[in-house]
């Protein structure tokens, strides 16, 4: 009967009283604490879900781990990252490979749930893809450009995640790895609203420096970069990036791609290309 009181106390409207009723179930260390349990997982409040993992753990029950498992396939972002956190309790490596697939989850939180949880377990990087999913999840542009040239593919696939900063990150680590195989992902990156004075700031560099390693197809995009604008947030203090300058819109900068295009343009010229028609007047 005590353990039906809390199940019910899980669904009051105060977090402190959920927190209780979270813990109060763990110990019970009864099976018909685990659904209600891992309900809390998805709970609105950060602290209560952190409470309901700790309290699966606690239950010793044989389906705790399957529960965290499946709910890291929830729709529920919140939930998935705290079934990280529980399963980095449980100290189970035979979570690894369901860790491995959130580096990739569209939700930032969910990642860096993942990668924190990943490093409590004791996992490492078997690979520069994985370096970079790692380092990623937790915005570590340090050890992303450790990877050197080995991470350009993942960096390359991280200019399409769903999270700016992420975007961001990548363009920027891409502009300093110096790998010509960026230089077209990154001139599609410029139609990108939130990162285009990125990804132009890292196309200058990248065609100051690799002109001559960089593909004629690459090259024929680059040249044509046109007119670039980027959303700035009202009243953020950004990063000042070269090139910026007020738009006609207050929320909005046009970043002056000129350089990435005139760059472009004398490396087709060096090769005698430029005369192809491919090109408009320099």
């Amino acid at each position: 009967m005590l353990a039906n009181y809390w199940k019910w106390r899980l669904n009051s409207a105060n977090p402190q009283a959920r927190i209780k009723a979270a813990r109060m179930l763990g110990k019970t260390g009864k099976s018909g604490a685990l659904r209600p349990l891992v309900r809390a997982l998805g709970d609105p409040d950060a602290k209560t879900r952190g409470a309901a993992a700790e309290a699966l753990v606690g239950l010793h029950r044989p389906g705790v781990f399957d529960a965290f498992v499946a709910a890291l396939k929830e729709g529920n972002a919140a939930m998935r990252a705290a079934a990280c956190y529980g399963l980095c309790l449980m100290g189970d490596v035979r979570a690894t490979s369901a860790l491995l697939k959130l580096l990739q989850d569209e939700e930032a939180s969910v990642r860096r749930a993942a990668a924190q949880s990943l490093h409590g377990l004791g996992w490492r990087p078997g690979n520069d893809r994985e370096r970079v999913l790692n380092a990623l999840a937790r915005k570590n542009e340090e050890e992303v450009l450790e990877t050197g040239s080995g991470g350009v593919p993942a960096l390359i696939e991280a200019l399409r995640e769903k999270d700016a900063a992420i975007r961001k990150l990548a363009a920027r680590s891409l502009g300093a790895l110096d790998d010509a195989r960026a230089v077209k992902p990154l001139v599609q990156l410029t139609a990108d609203r939130d990162v285009a004075a990125h990804a132009v700031d890292a196309l200058s560099s990248l065609l100051k420096r690799r002109a001559r390693e960089t593909s004629e197809e690459a090259l024929r995009a680059a040249a044509h970069v046109g007119k670039v604008s980027q959303v700035v947030g009202v009243g953020r203090q950004g990063v000042r990036l070269r090139g910026l300058r007020r738009a006609s819109s207050p929320h909005t900068r046009v970043v002056d791609s000129a350089e990435v295009s005139r760059l472009a343009r004398a490396e087709l010229a060096r090769r005698g290309l430029a005369g192809r028609g491919m090109l408009g007047a320099a």
